[in-house]
């Protein structure tokens, strides 16, 4: 993915209705599921981390991605447990 929609996939998480309503759907699906937040997770194809902040509330999350400009956006956000590489 080209640098420029990486940049416009990174401002777009934060506010757009997919990305939102995906996360709140992420949320309740993971409270049912895991019963502690000692998990670790790993989320392939992490793009931009927009995510990783909900992940991290039940455990230790790592960022995996084979585009090292996505996982500078990551950084961005504050998350450096993050993986340059292919599922």
């Amino acid at each position: 993915m080209e640098e420029r929609e990486l940049e416009k996939l990174y401002e777009f998480e934060q506010f757009y209705w997919w990305h939102v309503g995906r996360r709140k759907i992420i949320e309740s699906l993971l409270k049912k599921i895991l019963k502690k937040s000692e998990n670790d997770i790993l989320e392939i194809g992490c793009g931009t981390g927009g995510n990783l902040e909900i992940l991290s509330r039940f455990g230790r999350v790592t960022g995996l991605d084979s585009a090292p400009e996505a996982l500078s956006f990551c950084r961005k956000r504050g998350f450096n447990d993050l993986i340059l590489g292919r599922a």
